[in-house]
């Protein structure tokens, strides 16, 4: 059974305007469902998702919305099982809001214009492998994503200037074995926020492409998860030929067994010379963590590690400026090794702590032309000692 509603306002006054609106309330199976709108002003769904005016229900529903104009609003409703919800807006101050309870359901929104915005919501907990693609080329962008569920692939790309992402908060991801990718090219002050509970789960963050003064945020808590956070890329994602600087990051990783990866990075020449900074937090066993920092600009990391057989690799290279790495590490049978290289000044605090066993292999190598220090507390459990290299030339 299908039901459409359809509600098409055309008003006269000293000019002509348009105010079209259409509602839709659907059930039933083998949906095919297209709207196309051309103009100003023009709503799908009015007050989405509270009134319920525009609701998909049924297995295997198909829906595609167009709007190509200014102003214009869609938000739409789908609990359906294998359901496809497409959305393209063309224009300036369009608003997507997208929600698919089901499995194997996909969400696909397109923007390219000004100050759009973008939601999508899958599942409730009980749904898998499902589908969310935002896509947004223009200003000012805002993307929310919200997922509950296993075996869903999130993918966010934005093309642009002041763009935002957000699954964070009272929009969080949870699940397994999800795959969450989100691309932000040549912006200022792009800035990313999530969190993320779950295991098995891959996240890829890249903010670049002349990209400058951007923020990335990573709460996650869970085990066998893959996340590589980049800023600029290297290690060794590389593209960097001009990237601008001044990026900020903080992840907080609570879990086992989990790889970690992040990268800040420049190249520009006379570009945002700014600090990177990067914040780390984990708690957890088994975890194999990767950081680096390197050309233009002073550095500083703050590295924070509770637990046990964790391998850490730190690499800091700057042309000018500071360098700085404040690493606190408690646990047994942890390896960590060190680099700070480049023209800046280079300094280490390094704290390390254990209760049994080999405590820790630990290994500093600082080259520059500027003076450079380190200071290291280490209390190891180790009748035979543990070892520690220390290199400065």
């Amino acid at each position: 059974m299908k039901l459409i509603i359809a509600t098409i306002i055309t008003c006269f006054f000293s000019q002509i305007c348009y105010a079209n609106e259409i509602y839709i309330n659907q059930v039933g199976n083998n949906t095919d469902l297209t709207i196309a709108q051309d103009g100003t002003d023009n709503v799908v769904s009015d007050g989405w998702p509270t009134n319920g005016k525009a609701t998909i229900s049924g297995n295997n529903a198909s829906t595609t919305y167009t709007q190509t104009g200014d102003i214009n609003l869609i938000g739409v409703y789908m609990s359906a099982g294998n359901g496809i919800n497409n959305t393209t807006q063309t224009g300036d101050d369009n608003e997507a809001y997208s929600h698919c309870y089901g499995n194997n359901c996909r969400i696909d929104i397109t923007q390219t214009g000004d100050s759009n915005l973008a939601y999508a919501g899958l599942g409730d907990g009980g749904d898998t492998d499902q589908t969310a693609t935002i896509t947004q080329d223009g200003d000012n962008n805002l993307a929310y994503v919200e997922a509950d569920g296993d075996g869903n692939s999130i993918t966010v790309d934005q093309d642009g200037n002041n763009h935002m992402v957000y699954g964070y908060n009272d929009t969080p991801i949870t699940g397994d074995r999800n795959t969450v990718t989100v691309t932000q090219n040549g912006s200022q002050y792009e800035q990313t926020e999530a969190a993320i509970t779950g295991n098995d789960n891959t996240v890829d963050s890249y903010q670049g492409g002349n990209g400058e003064s951007n923020f990335s945020r990573l709460i996650l808590i869970g085990d066998d998860n893959n996340i590589k956070v980049w800023q600029g890329k290297q290690l060794d994602g590389y593209t960097d030929t001009t990237e601008a600087g001044d990026h900020d990051a903080y992840v907080t990783i609570t879990g086992n067994n989990n790889t970690y990866h992040s990268a800040q990075t420049d190249q520009a020449e006379n570009c945002c010379w700014a600090s990177h900074d990067l914040n780390v937090g984990i708690i957890g066993d088994d975890n194999e963590v990767n950081l680096s920092q390197r050309k233009n600009g002073a550095h500083t990391m703050y590295v924070d590690i509770d637990g046990d057989d964790n391998n850490v690799d730190v690499q800091q290279n700057g042309n000018q400026g500071s360098t700085y790495l404040d690493l606190d590490i408690e646990g047994n049978y942890n390896l960590v090794d060190v680099n700070q290289h480049g023209g800046g000044a280079h300094s280490a605090t390094i704290d390390l702590s254990s209760t049994y066993g080999p405590a820790y292999d630990f290994s500093l190598e600082q080259h520059s032309t500027s003076a450079k220090s380190y200071t290291m507390t280490g209390t190891c459990a180790n009748p035979n000692g543990c070892s520690v290299s220390v290199t400065q030339y």
